[in-house]
């Protein structure tokens, strides 16, 4: 059944039982298929993002003791760094709901304890690993939730180190602002320790923001 609605000023519109249209032919319909597409889950779609931001780094220092210098006693301190950070994913989406990805965080913070006395540098805390963004709620509501698996790493500067590697497990959560930009929070937790001649520094657990950008293969229509 179509009933046509007129009224003076001259507007009409077409109701059915299926479909609603007005003067420039937009319609509810095409509203949702536009937004569904510009989420970044969708069948066979290769996804890459990257984000910067910063955040906190919570970093244990264990030094020797220096009223016994022969014991094996070490001196822990914990500390709050602010941090500089990164989020890269290259991935693929198997379905709507979700995409599997390879997971690339770093933060960069000022190192605690230094090879070199009164030169301190950069530290590079963070990890890399399988990762997987879900979108529960579709494009009405575009938010999505990450989880991570694979190894952290402590090193100075971009100068990787094989001894300090160790296990990292990451959550967040993230909503798409725009069609290729998100926002994101969350944590990492890891083992890696590196070590220094009168100690060894830990980065157990970083929480960092980031702003993203999205970039993924469009749907075939």
């Amino acid at each position: 059944m179509m009933i046509q609605l007129e009224c003076l000023t001259g507007f009409s519109a077409v109701v059915d039982g299926n479909n609603y249209s007005k003067p420039g032919g937009t319609d509810f319909q095409s509203k949702k298929e536009t937004s569904e597409r510009s989420l970044p889950g969708g069948m066979n779609r290769f996804v890459f993002s990257y984000g910067l931001g910063g955040g906190i780094s919570f970093v244990t220092a264990k030094t020797y003791d220096p009223e016994d210098p022969w014991s094996n006693s070490r001196i822990r301190t914990n500390y709050l760094k602010p941090c500089f950070s990164s989020n890269l994913r290259i991935g693929y989406a198997p379905s709507e709901k979700f995409f599997i990805c390879w997971n690339a965080k770093s933060n960069f913070f000022r190192e605690i304890l230094s090879s070199e006395p009164g030169n301190t540098e950069w530290l590079a805390g963070g990890g890399a690993g399988i990762g997987i963004l879900f979108f529960p709620y579709g494009a009405d509501l575009p938010l999505y939730m990450t989880g991570q698996f694979g190894y952290s790493n402590l090193f100075k500067g971009f100068q990787l180190d094989i001894n300090n590697f160790g296990t990292e497990i990451g959550i967040g959560a993230g909503y798409v602002i725009l069609n290729n930009f998100s926002v994101e929070l969350s944590m990492q937790l890891g083992t890696s320790e590196k070590s220094y001649y009168d100690g060894s520094v830990r980065n157990p657990l970083i929480i960092n923001f980031t702003l993203n950008y999205i970039f993924w293969k469009p749907k075939k229509t």
